[in-house]
């Protein structure tokens, strides 16, 4: 009986090693750039409308927590994707979260660098990657999820990289400069299923990017093509493996009454802090009494978890 308890303690401890920050809410900034191109137009704004869909359809993200600026502000846009809309949009949503919400700002479009400015293309002034990093600082307290997805736009990692951000290119380096499949595949991996690799019903920040770099590299070996973009993902202390744009609320309010939910979800929270101090003092206890313990919290933690699982991910 112990034995099989033990199995499944350490089958539960892969799933709590790194607690999931509990996301109030999210607020979603869509900024598609310069087509240059009808195709790119075309392009730029079937990613961006997917990506809102995903987010008010699947995650259940108000619409009013939502700005889409593009680059003739119609058909749908809030705004046209001007830099001086953008830096409106971010602290229009900065001055509105609150600790545990998310801010995520995705930019879809062309990139440039011209010696050492690297630039986001928007019809008028360009958004430079100092600049950016400008308009964030101001909002340093909020957790941020930054997802360039233009070609030339690694170095946007060094400018932006900093605590409690999570931010994600589509290429390497600024030598990348040609075309982007990336942001297609990121969005793709909230609109449609298939990210969500540990099934627990929601897709985090790093199960989308790592469904992305996949994604992409079939896309080229299909093509029979050499990969010209290579993304990458700069964060502190896994936040991306446990950061989500849906509420754990989204999951389970059809099917749990309050106050129950809100009971349920704080115990799962507390469980998963106690669970992660004592993984983490491990050497300071005896071995038999560390396994006692882990065993305890996890058994409780199965309990808490069976409880809050949608109908949809019960196996």
């Amino acid at each position: 009986m112990r034995t099989m308890a033990l199995t499944m303690a350490t089958t539960l401890l892969m799933m709590v090693t790194w607690p999931a920050w509990a996301t109030e809410r999210s607020f979603l900034i869509v900024a598609s750039g310069i087509g240059g191109e009808p195709v790119y137009n075309e392009k730029f704004a079937e990613w961006s409308k997917t990506m809102i869909d995903a987010a008010v359809y699947r995650m259940s993200i108000p619409r009013q927590r939502i700005v889409y600026l593009a680059e003739t502000g119609t058909d749908g846009a809030d705004a046209e994707s001007r830099k001086s809309e953008l830096e409106f949009a971010i602290d229009r949503f900065a001055s509105s979260a609150e600790a545990g919400d998310v801010v995520f700002l995705l930019l879809i479009g062309h990139g440039t660098a011209r010696g050492d400015r690297l630039l986001f293309n928007l019809p008028g002034p360009d958004l430079s990657a100092t600049e950016l990093a400008a308009m964030l600082e101001r909002h340093s307290d909020i957790r941020w999820i930054i997802v360039n997805g233009a070609p030339s736009s690694g170095p946007f990692i060094q400018a932006l990289s900093g605590p409690n951000r999570i931010v994600i290119t589509a290429t390497a380096s600024a030598a990348e400069r040609y075309h982007t499949v990336f942001p297609e595949h990121f969005i793709g991996a909230y609109a449609e299923p298939g990210a969500d690799s540990d099934k627990n019903g929601r897709v985090s920040v790093l199960e989308a990017f790592t469904f992305a770099k996949r994604e992409v590299e079939r896309s080229y070996d299909e093509a029979a093509t050499l990969q010209s973009e290579h993304a990458v993902l700069d964060d502190s202390d896994a936040l991306a493996q446990r950061t989500y744009l849906q509420s754990d609320r989204t999951q389970y309010s059809d099917a749990i009454p309050e106050p129950e939910l809100t009971r349920l979800l704080t115990d799962r929270a507390q469980l998963e802090q106690r669970i992660a101090s004592l993984v983490a003092m491990k050497s300071l206890y005896d071995p038999v009494i560390y396994d006692d313990r882990l065993e305890e919290l996890l058994v409780q933690f199965a309990l808490v978890h069976r409880a809050l699982r949608p109908a949809e991910v019960v196996q």
